[in-house]
């Protein structure tokens, strides 16, 4: 019996120093004993004392009982630390003398398609050292989680791995929208459904380009876990958003209120109502012009944003705000036509400058974008070419002989805008 005790005990300390990589010498100053006394251990000589065999446990991250020969998991209250629940990964340990036998092993999607494999991602010194790696896989890589993925996860991992494919503009669009879904950070994604979506998207508060941003994230990261074989059902295409107002007429600067602008022109910001009031650009494309996109010599500046046709456009400088533009650019110390203390002027500063000069001119219900309505209705309104007005706008002409067979010049532009003469 006493035999029996002494074999196992040597041959469970052996396993336990094979699994933590630990020479006879790193048990002996473990257990505070001689090397000789391992020796005898291993052989199956002598048994350690229960003191000594509680500091090797402790040392040897095992269970004292599990080493002294019992028959329970080898780690207190737990399982072997080389078997995993099912779907989160293996270690396995290769035979022989080898300096990495702890191969570690993730789940995958099989080469057909159905079900599923392992595959290894590495070998190991010590068995820990493999559980580790499958830990940190498990953390950076949502089709390790399975169904346990939250939502912010799987965000994370396609901002990581997609939103630097997408253009500047669509980055910043789609990062906003992901904050409007903070009810969902926590949830596992196969569980989120079309009821959840939409209440993101009805729930923000905001008008529709914002709740279509938001479908949109859903559809980037619907595709996306498709893409990595998770097989979940994907909803974003039942969320629905609804349709955008109308203009109205109400939108667009009256004469009187023009004119007042005009009365306030050297008012701090009041240029900048004027130059989008007669140029057109949205408001975020006016405040990225920089001196560089102004050519004075053509009297046109160059930019634009959102769409292939208001990307990189030609807007003739209309001559009634040339010396406004003139004077912007020679201040221009950042680089900016409309900065903001040489810096770009962020879009939620640039609204308290609008507000600030609408307090002043006593106008209410106006936003910038009405400074484009005004402007578009005013070239309609003077009967300027209408490929014309869609080029300066920013706007794709809706037949194809117009928007590719019909070629305009700066000139054709420049009087378009010029028919404007309030």
């Amino acid at each position: 019996m006493e035999h029996s005790c002494k074999t196992l005990f040597a041959a469970r300390l052996s396993e336990a120093m094979s699994l933590r990589k630990a020479s006879q010498s790193d048990v002996a100053e473990m257990a505070g004993v001689t090397k000789a006394s391992v020796s005898l251990w291993i052989y199956g000589r002598t048994l350690a004392k229960k003191e000594t065999a509680a500091k090797l446990a402790a040392a040897l991250k095992v269970s004292e009982l599990w080493l002294l020969g019992c028959d329970i998991p080898m780690r207190e209250g737990g399982r072997d630390p080389r078997r995993r629940a099912n779907g989160t990964g293996s270690v396995s340990k290769l035979p022989g003398d080898r300096k990495n036998p702890f191969v570690a092993r993730v789940s995958a999607k099989a080469a057909d398609g159905k079900g599923s494999a392992q595959r290894s991602i590495g070998s190991f010194a010590t068995c820990d050292d493999a559980l580790d790696a499958i830990q940190s896989y498990i953390d950076s890589h949502v089709e390790a989680k399975g169904g346990k993925a939250t939502f912010c996860e799987v965000y994370a991992q396609w901002a990581r791995d997609k939103l630097p494919e997408l253009g500047e503009s669509s980055r910043k669009t789609l990062k906003a929208a992901y904050k409007h879904c903070a009810g969902l950070h926590g949830m596992e994604y196969s569980r989120i459904r079309e009821t959840h979506m939409q209440a993101c998207v009805d729930g923000c508060g905001l008008g529709h380009s914002t709740q279509a941003a938001i479908k949109i994230l859903f559809g980037h990261l619907d595709r996306y876990v498709s893409k990595l074989g998770m097989g979940w059902e994907a909803f974003s295409h039942y969320v629905s958003v609804p349709a955008p107002e109308e203009p109205s007429a109400t939108d667009a600067f009256a004469d009187a209120q023009a004119d007042r602008i005009w009365e306030l022109a050297c008012e701090p910001w009041a240029d900048s109502v004027l130059a989008l009031m007669y140029s057109g650009w949205r408001t975020t494309e006016l405040l990225n012009l920089k001196a560089s996109d102004v050519d004075l010599a053509l009297g046109v500046m160059r930019g634009g944003l959102k769409t292939r046709a208001g990307k990189n456009r030609i807007v003739p400088i209309h001559s009634k705000i040339r010396a406004m533009v003139e004077r912007r650019c020679a201040d221009a110390s950042g680089g900016y036509v409309f900065g903001d203390g040489g810096m770009r002027c962020p879009a939620h500063k640039y609204y308290d400058h609008w507000r600030g000069v609408m307090h002043l001119a006593g106008i209410e219900g106006l936003t910038p974008r009405s400074c484009r309505v005004t402007l578009r209705s005013r070239m309609d309104r003077a009967g300027a070419n209408k490929v014309c007005i869609d080029r300066i706008m920013g706007h794709k002409s809706r037949d194809v002989g117009e928007s590719v067979y019909t070629v305009k010049t700066i000139d054709d532009l420049r009087e378009a805008i010029e028919m404007v003469t309030w």
